[in-house]
C-alpha cells in the first residue's frame, strides 16, 4: 500500500516551500483559538482539544487525499461530544475526557474497519440537502450552547429548545462585564473576518484578551477564566476507565465516526471541485481513522474535515498536506512550551470565536438555492434542521438520511412518463408537455419512462402507460415504450411489460420497445422470446414508427 504522503513527498517542488510554511503557521494561530474552545464546548479539559489539533492535522498529512482539507476539532463534533457524555460525566472534565477518548478511539477504529471493507461509497448517502439541513441546525444548536458563556449566565441541559429557554429565563441575570468583553471580542472578530481573512483575527483577539485580563481585572468583575493548562503531551495511552460505559460509548463513538466521515468528505469534495484535485472516499477514511485512533490514544476530541479552517489554508496559498504538516508541528510547540498562557483566557472570549465560526452555517442562502432548484429537496433539508433542532445532532443527521432515502423511493416508485412527439421536418422525437409544436403521429402513442424500471415502480409503470392511452382522444393502434432512459430493467420490470403487451393486444393495440440497452433486449427475451425477438441495437422511436407507418396494412 503507498501512501498519499510518498506520492506528494517524492515530487515535492521546493518552491512551494514558502507558502506551505505561511499556511501552516497560520493553521496553527487559527487552531489555537478553536481547539481550546470546542474542548470547553465539549465540557472537557482546554488541552484536549489542542491534543486532537495536533495528532489530527499530522496524521492527515501523511494518510489524507486532499491537498486543501485542513482537520482537527469542529464544532459539530465538539456538540455531539458533550451530548453523547450527558449523564455519563456528571460534570466532571476530567472524566469527561476519559470518556470521549474512548468514543474517539471507537471512531477511529470503525473508520479503520470501513477503509478495510472499502465502504468510501457510504459518504454518497447523505445528500446535499440533508447537509444543508444539518449545517443550519447544527449552527443554530451550537449557538444554544454558546449564549450563555457570552453573557456569563447558567448554562441550559438538553436540546435546543431547552437551552433557549433556560437562557431567556435566566437572562436577566447576565454579568454585564462578561457581555462586554464577549461582544468586544465578536464585534473585532467580525471586523477582522470582513476586512482581514487571511489574518489569523481569532488569535489575535485572543492574545488582546489575554492582555487585558490582568490590567482589568477580569476576574474581579465575575468574568469567567479559562483556568490552568497543563504544557506538554500527555503519554499515549487507552483509557481503559471508559470501558465501565462502553455500550454508551460505542454509540457514541460510532455516531463520532459518521459525523466525522461525512464532514470532512463534503469539505474535502467541495475544496476540489473549487480548486482542483482528487479526493479519495476510501483514503479519506485511512485519514480519519488513523487521525481519531491517535487522537484517542493521546486524550484528545474526535478530529474532522474544517471547511472553514480549509478556506483559509487555501486563501494563504497551500499548495500541497506539507501545510498541515508544519501547522501540527507547530501546534505541539504551543502545547509544549506556551499552553500555560492560556489560563487568563476569558471563557466568553471563546464563545464569540465559536459563534463567530458557526456563522457560515447560518446563511439563508443555501437554503434559498435550493428552494430554486428543488423545493422537495429544499423541504427535506428544512425538515432535517427542524429534526437536530429538536432530537440532536445524530438523529437529525438520522432522520435526514431517512427523508431523503423515502424521497428517492417515491421518485423511483412513481417515475415520470413523458408522451412523444415527433420534431417537425425530423425523424426525432421529444416530450410534448415541454414542446407543444412537436407533432402526434395518427394511431400512435409514444411514451418514455424516465427511470429504471424495477421491482419498485413496475406495477407503477404500466398503469401509467394504460392511462395515458385511456386518455387519449382518438384511437390508439400502436403504443412505442421509449426505454432510452432506463438504464435498468429487472424480472419484476420485464414481467410488466410482457404484461402490459398481453393487455395491449387483448384491446387490438401492438406494443414496441424502443432505445433499449443490450441488458434490457436480453431481460426481455429470456422473459418472452417470441414477443421480442425483433429488438435490435440502435433501434430508436423514429425508427420503431417510421416502419409502422411504411406496413401496407396497420392493425
Amino acid at each position: 500500500m503507498r501512501l498519499p504522503v510518498a506520492t506528494w513527498l517524492r515530487g515535492y517542488d521546493v518552491a512551494n516551500l514558502r507558502f506551505d510554511v505561511v499556511a501552516g503557521v497560520t493553521l496553527a494561530a487559527f487552531a489555537v483559538p478553536e481547539s481550546l474552545a470546542y474542548a470547553e464546548m465539549a465540557g472537557v479539559p482546554p488541552a484536549t482539544g489542542l491534543y486532537a489539533g495536533v495528532m489530527g492535522m499530522i496524521a492527515y498529512a501523511l494518510f489524507g487525499s486532499s491537498r486543501q482539507l485542513a482537520v482537527g476539532v469542529t464544532a459539530a463534533l465538539a456538540v455531539l461530544t458533550v451530548a453523547g457524555l450527558s449523564g455519563l460525566s456528571h460534570g466532571d472534565p476530567g472524566r469527561a475526557a476519559v470518556l470521549a477518548a474512548g468514543a474517539t478511539l471507537v471512531a477511529g477504529g470503525a473508520a479503520i474497519l470501513a477503509w478495510i471493507c472499502r465502504l468510501g461509497f457510504l459518504a454518497n448517502l447523505v445528500s446535499k440537502s440533508v447537509l444543508t439541513g444539518f449545517s443550519f441546525g447544527a449552527g443554530l444548536t451550537i449557538v444554544s450552547t454558546q449564549l450563555p458563556k457570552l453573557c456569563g449566565t447558567e448554562r441550559g441541559h438538553g436540546e435546543f429548545f431547552e437551552r433557549m429557554a433556560a437562557f431567556i429565563q435566566h437572562a436577566g441575570e447576565t454579568n454585564l462585564p462578561t457581555l462586554a468583553a464577549g461582544a468586544t471580542a465578536f464585534v473585532l472578530l467580525l471586523i477582522a473576518k470582513r476586512f482581514a481573512p487571511k489574518l489569523p483575527g481569532a488569535l489575535l483577539v485572543v492574545v488582546a484578551a489575554l492582555i487585558a485580563a490582568p490590567l482589568l481585572h477580569f476576574r474581579e468583575h465575575g468574568i469567567h477564566l479559562l483556568g490552568a493548562i497543563p504544557r506538554g503531551l500527555p503519554a499515549p495511552r487507552f483509557p481503559s476507565e471508559a470501558l465501565a460505559a462502553w455500550k454508551p460509548i460505542v454509540a457514541l463513538g460510532l455516531s463520532l465516526f459518521a459525523l466525522s466521515y461525512v464532514e470532512g468528505v463534503s469539505a474535502a469534495r467541495s475544496l476540489a471541485a473549487r480548486h482542483g484535485g482528487h479526493v479519495d472516499p476510501n483514503r479519506e477514511l485511512l485519514a480519519v481513522g488513523a487521525g481519531n485512533l491517535l487522537s484517542g490514544l493521546f486524550r484528545g476530541l474526535p478530529i474532522g474535515g474544517s471547511l472553514t479552517r480549509s478556506a483559509v489554508n487555501v486563501e494563504v496559498g497551500a499548495r500541497t498536506p506539507l501545510s498541515g504538516a508544519v501547522g501540527g508541528l507547530l501546534l505541539a510547540v504551543v502545547v509544549v512550551l506556551l499552553a500555560g498562557v492560556f489560563a487568563s483566557l476569558p471563557d466568553t472570549v471563546l464563545a464569540a470565536v465559536i459563534l463567530v465560526a458557526v456563522g457560515d452555517l447560518l446563511s439563508p442562502r443555501a437554503f434559498a438555492r435550493l428552494w430554486t432548484l428543488s423545493r422537495r429537496e429544499a423541504i427535506v433539508a428544512a425538515l432535517t434542521a427542524v429534526a437536530v433542532l429538536v432530537f440532536g445532532m445524530l438523529w437529525g443527521v438520522i432522520a435526514g438520511v431517512v427523508l431523503s432515502l423515502l424521497d428517492l423511493l417515491e421518485r423511483a416508485a412513481f417515475p415520470h412518463t413523458a408522451v412523444l412527439g415527433r420534431i417537425p421536418g425530423t425523424d426525432a422525437f421529444a416530450d410534448r408537455a415541454r414542446h407543444p409544436e412537436n407533432q402526434e403521429v395518427a394511431g400512435v402513442l409514444v411514451i418514455r419512462v424516465d427511470a429504471s424500471v424495477v421491482f419498485a415502480n413496475a406495477h407503477t409503470v404500466k398503469e401509467q402507460v394504460l392511462d395515458r392511452i385511456h386518455r387519449q382522444p382518438g384511437p390508439i393502434r400502436l403504443v412505442v415504450l421509449d426505454l432510452g432512459a432506463s438504464p435498468l430493467l429487472d424480472t419484476s420490470g420485464a414481467e410488466a411489460i410482457v404484461g402490459l403487451r398481453a393487455t395491449l393486444e387483448a384491446e387490438g393495440m401492438r406494443l414496441r420497445i424502443a432505445g433499449a440497452t443490450a441488458a434490457t433486449r436480453d431481460m426481455l427475451r429470456a422473459e418472452s422470446p417470441a414477443a421480442f425477438g425483433y429488438l435490435q441495437p440502435g433501434l430508436d422511436v423514429g425508427q420503431v414508427v417510421a416502419r409502422w407507418e411504411s406496413q401496407p396494412t396497420r392493425h
